[in-house]
């Protein structure tokens, strides 16, 4: 739209999230014209931090202010309790929601979880995944034949948004997990944290926006097992305690990323917009 406007043209807005902000291979093409279609915008609106620098760094610092941060988020949960269903004879149950493609890396998952359960044989582990995609054979390839005995995992495949919220409703869930190379803002962690489920990911931009100390456990860009099994034991072993974690969880989503409030306050933006521009002219 913006490449077939001419210059002189109303106002244009644009939404960035993911691989509208970082190039990959598939979108190399469109990628091409992305200097033209910015000159035309009259604001490009990032959906995080880490993506809003991406850009602004791309057209050579913004001097037009023309890149402008609004954060995604997810709708009310439909259970609005913080504290974890089941009861303390449950298997600590790990829960993952993502397309399987290299960049998810769900394959990462499945390595850090059997090296728990090996390293931790007195506790019961469970991971339960959804979502499908072009990696998912080579995931279901790499589980091994001898899985430790004390973990079970549960792939489901792709899933709809009502049947995703009926597992946070229904099952004990511990963590959630994502583990991917590059993130615009994951709505999957805004989900997880919306029914006081603590997160954990790894130091990329999007993901270190949502998970850090009081939502859950950020580890390195590239975990190893290591440093999984040392940040994840406390909990595990009763050194710390989780029910705070899950309470700041929620009230991280509730102050952060509630949909209802940011698509209001967004379009009361967008609605005086107009004006604003008028007055800056």
């Amino acid at each position: 739209i913006a490449l077939a406007l001419p210059p002189d043209h109303g106002t244009l807005v644009s939404g960035a999230h993911g691989h509208d902000i970082y190039p990959t291979p598939g979108v190399l093409k469109i990628h091409r014209y992305r200097k033209l279609a910015f000159e035309r915008m009259t604001k490009l609106f990032a959906v995080s931090k880490g993506g809003q620098e991406f850009l602004k760094d791309e057209f050579n610092g913004d001097p037009t202010s023309k890149v402008t941060l609004r954060t995604l988020g997810s709708k009310k949960p439909i259970r609005d309790a913080i504290s974890r269903p089941g009861n303390s004879e449950d298997a600590v149950t790990f829960f993952s929601c993502s397309r399987v493609d290299d960049n998810k890396r769900v394959t990462l998952n499945l390595t850090l979880l059997i090296d728990l359960a090996r390293n931790m044989p007195e506790l019961r582990f469970r991971w339960i995944h959804t979502g499908d995609g072009p990696c998912m054979s080579m995931l279901r390839a790499s589980i091994p034949a001898q899985l430790p005995s004390n973990l079970t995992i549960d792939l489901k495949g792709m899933l709809c948004n009502e049947e995703i919220h009926s597992i946070y409703r229904k099952e004990p869930i511990d963590w959630a997990m994502l583990m991917s190379r590059c993130e615009g803002l994951p709505i999957t962690l805004c989900e997880a944290l919306s029914y006081g489920i603590p997160v954990i990911g790894c130091d990329v931009p999007g993901i270190k926006e949502i998970v850090n100390d009081s939502t859950g456990i950020l580890l390195s860009e590239n975990p190893t097992s290591e440093e999984f099994i040392a940040r994840i034991y406390p909990y595990l072993n009763g050194q710390k305690d989780q029910a705070p974690l899950r309470k700041s969880a929620f009230d991280e989503w509730k102050s952060k990323y509630d949909a209802s409030t940011l698509r209001r306050l967004f379009a009361e933006y967008l609605s005086e917009l107009p004006s604003k521009i008028m007055t800056e002219k």
